[in-house]
Order: structure tokens, then C-alpha cells, then sequence
């Protein structure tokens, strides 16, 4: 049996919108959306190509009108947040996410990224607390540790950082990132930036064992010992 003529227009529009033909991929949605004006996929993916054109105005209409119909649809709450941080309503995306999180609380990742929200906000403490939240729940979710050694480290609490960073390197041994903060903490530099590229961790991790080879070769044997444990 052929499909309706609603199916096709919308698994056109996915085809379209898949190789960022936009323009007929939207049409081919309203065609489908004339057809069955309450399609929900065909509106979540026009939603999605405002978005993508940068259209936050629409894509924010939308999702909201999508989310007071289906308030426990987890991914139409993810977008419409991402949607709200996109337009710089950092506050709203993350008060969103949080809304969602509690009807979902075994995904990590909504709580993660609205404390993210909450710190790019400048609401340190309140990312603080979610995070610590998820923590309780997630004890081994290793990005949620990171986060909270970066946070600790902006907030030049060096000894939390040290004990945070310390239990990633339980998690993950070699977690050059977790290296690199435990280094951070132990030194007191709380300005520097874990959010580094794999490749700089790396060359960073190999000056610090340069550094314990220049000390060992200098006799001063606590500090060769100190930087390679950082290494």
C-alpha cells in the first residue's frame, strides 16, 4: 500500500532537509501539515530548519506550542531549550531544562547542560548545586566531574579541584583533561581553562615531564616527583 500523500511530503522534507535544502524542504512540510494539521514530527523538523536558518522567533513559536501539547516529550523540551539559548535566553533554556530533567531524572545530560547554561550565565553557585545534584544521583559521570573541577577552579577553590580532579583520574587514569586540572589545582591557577583541545593536553602533559627531567637533573628530587605525579 503506497503511502499517504502526508507520509510522502514529510519523508520528502527529511530527504530535502538532510542535504540543507531548506527552502523545499519547508514546503513539502506545509504541504504535509495541510494534509494533517497535527502532524507532530512534520512540526518538530520545521522547528528544527528554523532553527538552523537562524530563525529563533519561529522555531521558539513552534516548540512551545509543540511542548504545551506534549509537555513529557523529552526531545521537543531539549530543543525548544536549545532554541531559547541560541536567541541568548540562557536563563529560560536552563530553567527549561530543568523542567525536563525532573520529569526525566535518570538523563544526566539534561542536568548537565542546564548547570552549563547556568555557569555561561554567570550563576556559578546555582550550577554548583545542580551539579552536585546529578552527582548524588550519577557519582561516576565523568563530564559532570570535569565540570564541577572547572567551576571549582574559576572559583580559585584549589583543593576541591584537586579532590574532584583526583576522582577522575580514578574513573580514567590517563583523562589528560582531569591531568591537566589536578595540575592546575595543585599550582593555585584557578584563570586557566580546562576546555582544551586533546592535542594541547597533550603537548601541556609533555612539558610537565620535561620540567620533572630538568629538575631530576638538577637534584631537586620533590619537584621532578611532584610534576610527574601532575604528568
Amino acid at each position: 500500500m503506497p503511502p499517504s500523500p502526508c507520509l510522502r511530503d514529510y519523508r520528502q522534507a527529511v530527504a530535502l532537509a538532510s542535504s540543507r535544502d531548506f527552502p523545499n524542504a519547508r514546503q513539502r512540510l506545509e504541504a504535509a501539515l495541510r494534509s494533517d494539521p497535527h502532524f507532530h514530527d512534520a512540526y518538530f523538523l520545521l522547528a528544527r530548519i528554523h532553527l538552523e536558518e537562524k530563525q529563533y522567533e519561529r522555531a521558539i513559536a513552534l516548540l512551545s506550542g509543540l511542548y504545551r501539547r506534549f509537555p513529557a516529550d523529552r526531545e521537543v523540551g531539549r530543543l525548544l531549550a536549545e532554541a531559547y539559548r541560541q536567541a541568548g535566553e540562557k536563563r529560560r533554556a536552563a530553567m527549561l531544562l530543568e523542567e525536563v530533567a525532573a520529569r526525566y531524572p535518570e538523563d544526566a545530560a539534561l542536568t548537565l547542560d542546564a548547570a552549563r547554561l547556568w555557569a555561561a550565565d554567570g550563576r556559578i553557585g546555582r550550577a554548583l548545586r545542580r551539579l552536585k545534584r546529578l552527582l548524588r544521583r550519577h557519582p561516576e559521570h565523568l563530564e559532570a566531574l570535569l565540570f564541577l573541577g572547572d567551576l571549582y577552579l574559576e572559583r580559585r577553590q584549589s583543593r576541591r579541584a584537586q579532590e574532584v580532579f583526583a576522582r577522575c583520574l580514578t574513573l580514567c587514569p590517563d583523562h589528560l583533561a582531569a591531568k591537566r586540572g589536578l595540575g592546575l589545582g595543585l599550582n593555585g591557577n584557578a584563570k586557566a581553562s580546562l576546555s582544551q583541545p586533546p592535542d594541547v593536553l597533550a603537548r601541556e602533559v609533555e612539558t610537565l615531564r620535561e620540567r620533572a627531567a630538568e629538575r631530576a637533573a638538577a637534584g631537586d628530587w620533590d619537584a621532578a616527583l611532584e610534576a610527574l605525579a601532575i604528568a
